[in-house]
Formats: structure tokens, C-alpha cells, sequence
């Protein structure tokens, strides 16, 4: 019927199929279905049974354990983490299979498809524009605005998608988690940097790069900043979905989770930066070389932000970090003054040593610091104008000397209200003038 009163939609739908067919979506349909409904029978209903019945005994005061409040309020937690897991999971699938829908959107079209035969309308929806565009996310196929602007913007498809940093974050810090328990190495605070590491680095590098190739063809921007960003709030998401934080969502400092958003976003921002200025390299070899640099000082970055989050990190936002009393006490050994007056400077420094001690505990970082600064000078200087050259060492000279001019101050404040010495402490008098 269709084929005789619209042939050029029939058409479009034969290659759209087709194209399915040639990108081999079925089989990723089934794995995501297959996956998801093991999840689901396997992973999800024995475990939420489990914490429920747990959860139900103790509200119903059927034992008289002393642990059980405590307990009451952890499990009431690990209940809606499940939950949360359920949601992060069908957003996967879903994202995966209106991508899958895209392109094969764009297959068609390449095969001669008629972009007309999308000009379809979507329905109206009582619901308002924001509930729309959160359902949205729920849904295996996109609506039929949002093809056509895949199919007005080619390079639309290789750009990073939001969601999808979201999801690799949290799918990186659940996953390691999990390996965690079973694995004893990825248990320790540096196996488990290594491990998440390994899963982030390489779908960060790879998916900066397409998107900055592809925005370098298409004329638009791509800092990687926005896609840092996404990936840090998955990881942040992943790590109060994995139930190691007790009772409580955030913990009682939760300001240091904040390290991991700039952790990811300080990785991604450098390594789209260095991509755009890699592609202006003239030999294929030299790209590729400069590819596998970007990747390997990508990952140290964000390994160096992890290691600290599980060393140092977890334990500040959980308030139970014990080095810091530590480093407290070691300052007052050091300078042994009346620190009464300078609590706001004390805290301070108490609080970012363990973090600097951990930062500068190894040496890949202590490499890869000046490679973040030389690495793109390097390709600027093979890829620029002598102008372009001129601008960019004028700009660094200027930032230096602004370091100094900062640094300088620092110095003179911190030299004005520098604590009493134990020789001139208030009461007390040196031992010269106590022997005149």
C-alpha cells in the first residue's frame, strides 16, 4: 500500500532497514535486551529482596540487635541505591538504541535515501517541555525532530554526548567497586585508580578525538570542558550509588567530591585542546605519535585525581580522615607558636597537605607535570605561524610573571602574620636575655 501511494518513504524505510541490517543493530538490540533483562532477574530482584526483607525486619522491631537503627538507615539506603542502578541501566540501553536509530538515519540518507520522507511531526504531548525532554531519555527511539537534526548536522553523531559521559562515569566507579569484592588487588586504594584508570582513559581519549575531528570539519567548538564535566558528575554519581558511604548520601564534607569533577573536567579540557592542535600536524605519523602521548598523559591525569580521591578523597568527605589531626600536630611541632590567632591559616594548611603529601607521593606525576605544559607548546610550535609562535610565548612570560608577582605576595602575608617562634612566644623570654 505504501509503496504505491508514497514510494519515496517506502523507500527510505527499505534503506533505513537495511541500513540496521549493515550496521549490525540487531545483534546489539538483543545483547542490550539479553543484558538487561539478566540484570533484571539475576542482579536486581534477589538483591533488593534481600535488603527489603533486612530493611522490614528491623522497622518491624523483630530483632534486638543494638546494630539494627544503624542498620534500618544503611539498608533504606542501599535500597534506593538499587533503585538508582535500575535507572542508570535503562538510560544505557536507551541511549544506545536511539543511537543505533541515528545511524542508520544517516546510512539511509548516504544510500540515497530522500531527506523529505523524515519531515514527519511528532505528537503534541500535554506534558511540559522539561518532563518531555526527561522522557525523552527513557525512550529506544529518538523523536522525529531530533533525526532530523541528526541528519541536518552530520558531525552531530561524533560529537560527546552528555549522557553519555554521565553514564561512563558511573559505569567506571560502579564497576571497579564491584571488582573490588571480588578482585583483592583492585581492593586497594591504588589498584582501584589503575582500574578505573583503564576503563575512563581510553573512552575519553577516543571520544574527544572524534568529536574534535569531527567539529573541526563541521566548524563548531569543542573545548571538552562540557564533556569533562559530565564525566566527573558520573563519577560523583557512581560513588553514592556504590553503598560505601554508610548512612549517609554525601558524608559530612561534601565539598571534596567536587575534586572529581575537576579531575575530569581538567583531563578532558587538556586532552581536546592538545587533539585540535595535534590535527594541524603535516604527517600521519606524527598525529598518531601525538594521539598515544595525549592518551597516555590523559590517563595519568585522571589516575592522579582518582588516587587521591580513594587515598585521600573518600575519607576527607566521610570525615573520618585521621592524617589530618597528624598534619595538624606536625605543624605545631614544626612551628611551635601561639596558633590561637591563626586557626583559619592552620586549618587550611592541615587540610591541603594530605592532599599535596598524596599528589607528590608518586612519580608518574612528578613526569607528566611538565610534559602538560611542554607537550603543547611543542605542537604549537610545529603548527603555528611565527606570529602565532610570538603570541603564545608572550602569553606564557606574562603568565609566569603574574605567578611570581603572586607568589611574591603570598610570601610578604604570610611573612606579616607569621605565628610567635617558641623563643619570643608571649611569657616568655630567650634564653640570652634570661642569662643577662
Amino acid at each position: 500500500m505504501r509503496r504505491a501511494t508514497d514510494p519515496e518513504g517506502f523507500r527510505a524505510v527499505v534503506l533505513h532497514e537495511l541500513a540496521h541490517i549493515r550496521n549490525r543493530d540487531v545483534e546489539y538490540a538483543s545483547a542490550s535486551t539479553t543484558l538487561w533483562r539478566a540484570f533484571v532477574v539475576l542482579a536486581l530482584l534477589p538483591y533488593l529482596w534481600h535488603e527489603g526483607t533486612l530493611l522490614v525486619d528491623s522497622l518491624t522491631g523483630r530483632t534486638t540487635s543494638p546494630f539494627w537503627p544503624g542498620v534500618a538507615s544503611m539498608l533504606t539506603r542501599s535500597v534506593l541505591a538499587g533503585l538508582l542502578l535500575v535507572g542508570l541501566v535503562h538510560l544505557a540501553r536507551a541511549d544506545l538504541l536511539r543511537r543505533r536509530e541515528l545511524y542508520a538515519d544517516a546510512r539511509a540518507v548516504g544510500s540515497g535515501a530522500p531527506a523529505s520522507a523524515w519531515a514527519h511531526r511528532d505528537r503534541d504531548s500535554a506534558v511540559a517541555t522539561s518532563v518531555r525532554r526527561v522522557t525523552a531519555l527513557l525512550r529506544t527511539h529518538p523523536s522525529w525532530a531530533e533525526r532530523r537534526r541528526a541528519l541536518a548536522e552530520p558531525g552531530r553523531l561524533s560529537g560527546v554526548g552528555a549522557l553519555a559521559m554521565l553514564l561512563v562515569g558511573a559505569s567506571g566507579t560502579l564497576l571497579v567497586n564491584t571488582a573490588g569484592d571480588v578482585v583483592p588487588r583492585a581492593s586497594t586504594s591504588e589498584g582501584g585508580a589503575w582500574l578505573t584508570t583503564a576503563f575512563l582513559a581510553p573512552v575519553l581519549y577516543v571520544s574527544l578525538a572524534r568529536s574534535v575531528t569531527a567539529a573541526q570539519v563541521s566548524g563548531r567548538k569543542e573545548s571538552g570542558l562540557r564533556a569533562g564535566l559530565w564525566l566527573g558528575c558520573g563519577l560523583v554519581l557512581g560513588e553514592l550509588a556504590n553503598g560505601k558511604h554508610g548512612t549517609v548520601w554525601l558524608g559530612p564534607e561534601p565539598g571534596f567530591l567536587l575534586g572529581l569533577l575537576l579531575t575530569a573536567a581538567v583531563a578532558a579540557a587538556w586532552s581536546a585542546q592538545c587533539t585540535h592542535l595535534a590535527l594541524g600536524l603535516a604527517r600521519t605519523w606524527l598525529r598518531r605519535a601525538a594521539g598515544l602521548l595525549n592518551l597516555l598523559v590523559t590517563a595519568v591525569l585522571l589516575w592522579g585525581g582518582l588516587y587521591w580521591w580513594y587515598v585521600v578523597g573518600w575519607y576527607q568527605t566521610m570525615g573520618v580522615y585521621s592524617q589530618v589531626e597528624e598534619h595538624r600536630d606536625m605543624v605545631r611541632q614544626a612551628s611551635p607558636g601561639s596558633w590561637e590567632a591563626f586557626s583559619p591559616e592552620l586549618s587550611a594548611i592541615t587540610q591541603a597537605l594530605p592532599t599535596l603529601t598524596t599528589l607528590n607521593a608518586g612519580v608518574l606525576l612528578l613526569v607528566a607535570a611538565p610534559v602538560l605544559w611542554i607537550f603543547p607548546l611543542v605542537l604549537r610550535v610545529s603548527t603555528s605561524a611565527a606570529s602565532g609562535l610570538r603570541r603564545t610565548l608572550g602569553a606564557g612570560v606574562a603568565g609566569g610573571l603574574l605567578c611570581w608577582v603572586l607568589m611574591f605576595a603570598v610570601n610578604l602575608f604570610q611573612r606579616q602574620r607569621r605565628p610567635a617562634t617558641w623563643a619570643n612566644a608571649p611569657g616568655r623570654t630567650s634564653s640570652f636575655t634570661a642569662g643577662c
